[in-house]
């Protein structure tokens, strides 16, 4: 529908009217209006798979059986996008099916702690990979036809006091980590609807926040959907229309629609405002209109797609040569997870799958192997000396073993965070009982999000089979016996104790106030940047295979970086690529002189490549590296800028696992900089933007014994005692009869000249 169309579709529309489509029909549809021929669509969750509430012959609510895909937190451990982007085609096939229009999802937020409880729903801490996978993902989804929604717009790192809470962070936290993958989400995919959050952001609820939702997210990004809310998260209606905030959902039977008629008969929201916002639904709605008797799907294709998925996803922590199993000899198969696997995260998510894959009878049939259970724990997860005793035994007898376990429901899901990073008591003293009792086991992990583990040491190997969906079964009995090579990688660091994690001492915050204290520093960030050993650092995973990096190089901003499997069987490598600030050779000799007077992490991820390898084939990868990379978010100017100067180029199997690097060299953005009287020497010295002719002549004058080696300018370097002050405290050495101020004046019309403004 054009919009000259949907214009006029609004010319017929009263003010009452307009109103009202801007609330929800009810919980799981945009309102419609029979008269003027726009029908009711819905919305369904979830970022994993289809959750439709459904009414059956009798009128009970039901929900619609679905494929349960691999949770966000296991879809990133694939560093993957087409095949995240697969899956999102996949569900939005059902979505189709069942004459959903919107799905309600991916969950893009960052995991700034390890104990978020939804953190199960969200791909990484960091925002370059969380946005290439889920921007994937979207469009998926949207080229069959459904819109996806962009949430939780924005900052929403937490379960406990969601509703209320404030999330207090610098701007530049918020625009380097926090929003980048919502950018993505616009300017790679095209995402149809934003959900905004339930919390606070430095005080302003996320859905008040008009530079943010209207500045930013729609003008500067170009997003040309609507912004929904969060599922009563509107605090002030009339306040979160003027910031852009187009849908309220679900509808408050009337109450808001009052308000924003009173708002507009008072002058305090304008009828262009209004349009817009009906203008915006519109679009989507005529842009996603189901189709009757059509979207079927192959349930079969499904369940295989969500295995394949499950595969690419899982990690293997540590290998001390036990796997893979030989097929064909009696296998131990311990722990409750075994029987009743815990493939998704509980909530808003939540999925009814189709069909659950039985591991055992996978570890079975597909390899021809005797298996042993035993439970190792009781149903609720308690310790039980019988049965660990009884799974000692088994694990005797069999002469190996595989140890399932995690973290139950309870421990994780939407609604409230975890206070600690251990696993059920009875799940460790089972592991540590099995690993005493024999050399070849095999722990498979089940959780979303990190755990400390005080047994892995003793552990011979551990595949983290994170929330792997309802085909985890098939992937885990494949990879243990080797018909699949693993080759996830972790999309977050696994740190050694609870207390080492960034957010440690301000999550979740006192009462409705949370201090994001590490600041730009999330995840591997933080443990670079303080020298901490972790437990599995990010995009750490093992395979079957070994993997040499045998060359990279740079041409421009292009490198190609080569791999070479020098290992016996077919595998994939995930070749990440960082980049890292060289340091200048004389400012970076005191602590707090860093670059222009901007603290950089260690390193940060800027790209990224999954490819398979033949045993013994070698092959190359280029990445090509845009100005974003090299560039930091200035407060000052309200926007990114690139940082000249020299960068580490690495390429590496994981964070910590760095295998060869190669520099290039960055020119600064050719933006106008301005002097101050709180300019610093350091930055008039060694910011590339300050011509240099212009700088010596304004030093000189500040500094009139300056030295400038017979008129060939100022050495800089050897000026260094200079770089912590600031212009102003150099006001009584200033001999040539001009005031500060003056010289100041002179020295900026001076650079503007120089570049032509």
């Amino acid at each position: 529908m054009t919009k000259e169309q949907i214009k006029a579709i609004i010319d017929q529309m009263t003010v009452e009217e307009k109103i009202s489509f801007c609330s929800g029909h009810d919980a799981w549809h945009a309102e419609s209006l029979a008269r003027l021929g726009v029908p009711e669509i819905m919305m369904c969750d979830g970022p994993h798979g289809l959750r439709k509430r459904a009414k059956n012959e009798k009128g009970e609510y039901y929900t619609v059986k679905a494929t349960c895909f691999p949770p966000a937190c296991a879809m990133a451990n694939s560093w993957d996008p087409s095949l995240a982007e697969t899956v999102g085609k996949y569900i939005a096939e059902e979505c189709r099916a069942e004459q959903v229009s919107i799905l309600l999802g991916p969950g893009m937020n960052i995991k700034r702690s390890p104990t978020c409880g939804r953190n199960f729903e969200y791909y990484s801490e960091d925002p370059y990979l969380s946005g290439k996978i889920s921007s994937a993902f979207i469009r998926g989804v949207q080229g069959e036809g459904v819109a996806a929604c962009a949430k939780h717009f924005f900052v929403n790192n937490q379960e406990t006091r969601r509703f209320s809470s404030s999330a207090n962070l610098s701007e530049r936290a918020l625009h380097e980590i926090y929003l980048p993958s919502f950018e993505m989400a616009v300017k790679e995919a095209g995402v149809e609807t934003v959900m905004h959050s339930y919390n606070r952001v430095n005080g302003q609820y996320a859905g008040e926040n008009k530079e943010l939702i209207t500045d930013l997210l729609r003008k500067k990004w170009g997003f040309d959907g609507y912004v929904m809310s969060d599922w009563n998260a509107i605090s002030d209606r009339v306040a979160a229309y003027k910031a852009g905030t187009d849908v309220e959902m679900p509808p408050s039977n009337g109450i808001r629609d009052a308000e924003v008629l009173e708002a507009y008969r008072n002058g305090e929201i304008t009828m262009e405002e209004i349009d817009n916002s009906v203008a915006n639904v519109l679009g989507v709605i005529f842009r996603h209109l189901p189709e009757e008797g059509k979207g079927s799907f192959s349930a079969e294709e499904h369940h295989s797609a969500a295995a394949k998925a499950a595969e690419e996803c899982m990690v293997l922590l540590k290998n001390d040569g036990v796997l893979p199993f030989e097929s064909g000899k009696p296998l131990a198969v311990i722990g409750g997870f075994a029987k009743k696997p815990r493939f998704q995260g509980g909530g808003s998510s939540h999925v009814e799958p189709l069909r659950v894959d039985d591991i055992t009878e996978y570890l079975n049939a597909e390899n021809g192997v005797e298996i042993t259970y035993a439970p190792g724990y009781d149903e609720k997860h308690n310790t039980n000396a019988e049965l660990i005793a009884e799974a000692v035994e088994a694990a005797k007898a069999c002469g190996r073993a595989i140890v399932f376990a995690g973290m139950p429901d309870s421990y994780e899901t939407e609604g409230r965070d975890r206070r600690h990073m251990k696993l059920p008591p009875a799940h460790n003293e089972l592991i540590k009982a099995v690993c005493e009792s024999c050399d070849n086991v095999v722990v498979v992990l089940m959780a979303g999000s990190p755990n400390e583990l005080p047994w892995v040491n003793e552990a011979p190997a551990i595949l983290h089979a994170y929330l792997g969906g309802q085909a985890l079964g098939g992937a885990v009995a494949r990879i243990v016996f080797g018909k699949v090579n693993p080759s996830g990688k972790l999309a977050e660091t696994h740190p050694v104790r609870f207390e080492d994690n960034p957010a440690y001492l301000n999550f979740p915050g006192d009462g409705d106030e949370c201090f994001y204290g590490e600041d730009i520093y999330v995840g591997y960030r933080w443990y670079d940047k303080r020298k901490m050993d972790v437990l599995f650092p990010f995009g750490h995973g093992l395979s079957y295979t070994k993997f040499e990096y045998t060359s990279i190089k740079a041409e421009g901003k292009s490198v190609t970086v080569t791999v070479k499997n020098v290992g016996g069987v077919k595998g994939k490598e995930t070749v990440q690529l960082y980049a890292s600030a060289c340091p200048h050779p004389v400012i970076s000799t005191f602590v707090g002189e860093s670059s222009f007077g901007f603290a950089r992490p260690e390193k940060w991820l800027v790209g990224f490549k999954k490819i398979e390898l033949e045993a013994g084939e070698e092959k190359s990868v280029t990445f090509e590296l845009c100005d974003r990379a090299f560039s930091v978010y200035d407060a000052k100017i309200g926007d990114f800028r690139v940082i000249g100067g020299d960068y580490d180029i690495i390429a590496a199997a994981s964070s910590r696992d760095l295998r060869c690097s190669t520099k290039v060299s960055v020119e600064n953005e050719v933006t106008v900089p301005v002097i101050t009287k709180n300019t610093t020497f350091e930055d008039l010295f060694y910011d590339k933007r300050f011509p240099k002719h212009i700088v010596d002549e304004l030093v000189k004058a500040v500094i009139p014994n300056a030295n400038d080696n017979n008129g060939e300018g100022l050495d800089f370097d050897a000026m260094r005692n200079q770089n912590g002050y600031v212009l102003r405290m150099k006001i009584t050495s200033i001999k040539c009869g001009k005031s500060l101020a003056e010289l100041i004046e002179k020295a900026n019309a001076d650079i503007r000249e120089y570049y032509g403004k």
